[in-house]
């Protein structure tokens, strides 16, 4: 018996004052939902935000820099407790060209107040219990720089760091173990706790093109946490890593494969007693994981098309969030049709 309802609007028009472009942007962004119960009580959680964005941003450009130069700036509305507030944010960007085509300096510094919700959280984590409590969170500020451009004509690069603050950020953690004959409240759902986290990362990405037969990329992010409440930044990975391939073998055949790598997270095991009214606490250490996959298409026609697909090669049955071990093993066989209306 839970329920959510969304709506979101977005426009923008475009004008020039002195010769230089004017971006506005204008959003509207509306949340309501409620659950039958709370995870310890018969309490129901009702929950509801509206917000109103609008971003003006003024664009500067020469021959060699780009730079967009704007505001965001948000009223939020509580509709369950009657709050409002303004939120006012960055939006800064910029790009410049230290060497046509091959070296580009980027900077910038934006802000959001992201607007969360069940089906966002059920996207991330399909495991999350029907009794969240939520509300958005307001990143307050992301700073962020690099470089990109080509190696060669065929290899592309980008390196970047960023360092971000954000306050109320959802975090999922492992729901506590209770004596209840609810069927999630035996370690095997998540809730959702908030901290105001600092992150610092630092990033790369190579791509390669060639003959545009075959792709491959590689890419890479270290992360550091730092959390103001909770104990560690539950089930947020230190590291991941990804890269694809993808080759035109001919007209009919396509192939590639795909590899993931992900770093070493913490979640938290705990168990509620009702014969002695003591809670015992655990940090769990989740490893890091590999996920190998390979497919080959074949397109028929126009139309048909058949897909051959692997999937968790290494056949590791590691667990992405606590207690949920992942399908080992798997082949997948399908086909495709496009409707020529």
């Amino acid at each position: 018996d839970s329920a959510e309802n969304r709506f979101f609007a977005e426009t923008e028009a475009e004008f020039e004052i002195l010769e230089s472009p004017i971006t506005l942007g204008l959003y509207v962004d509306y949340l309501s939902g409620q659950f039958e119960r709370n995870y310890f009580t018969d309490e129901p959680v009702n929950y509801g935000n509206i917000q109103v964005g609008l971003m003006p941003t003024y664009t500067f450009f020469t021959d060699d820099l780009l730079v967009n130069i704007g505001l965001k700036t948000v009223y939020a509305n509580d509709t369950e407790f009657g709050k409002s507030k303004f939120f006012i944010y960055p939006n800064v960007k910029a790009t410049y060209n230290l060497v046509e085509q091959y070296v580009s300096a980027f900077a910038g510094l934006t802000g959001e107040l992201q607007q969360n919700s069940y089906y966002g959280f059920v996207e991330e984590n399909q495991f999350v219990s029907p009794d969240l409590f939520i509300t958005p969170s307001d990143q307050q500020y992301k700073a962020y720089g690099g470089l990109r451009g080509k190696v060669t004509n065929s290899t592309s690069y980008q390196i970047d760091a960023s360092y971000s603050n954000t306050e109320t950020m959802a975090l999922f953690k492992n729901n506590t173990i209770t004596a209840s004959n609810r069927p999630y409240s035996f370690g095997n759902s998540f809730g959702v706790v908030y901290d105001n986290v600092s992150t610092l990362t630092f990033g790369g990405r190579l791509d390669f093109d060639f003959n545009q037969k075959i792709n491959l990329g590689v890419k890479g992010t270290y992360y550091s946490y730092k959390t103001t409440f909770e104990e560690e930044a539950w089930n947020l990975p230190n590291i991941d890593v990804a890269a694809f391939l993808d080759y035109k073998i001919n007209d009919k055949f396509t192939a590639g494969a795909s590899l993931f790598f992900v770093g070493e997270r913490k979640d938290e095991l705990t168990i509620y007693s009702t014969r002695f009214p003591i809670t015992d606490s655990e940090i769990i250490n989740l490893d890091a994981y590999i996920d190998l996959n390979a497919y080959v298409d074949y397109q028929i026609n126009n139309q048909f098309s058949a897909y051959f697909k692997v999937l968790n090669v290494v056949a590791n049955q590691y667990e992405k969030w606590q207690n949920t071990p992942v399908q080992g093993f798997q082949i997948l066989v399908g086909a495709t049709y496009k409707f020529n209306f």
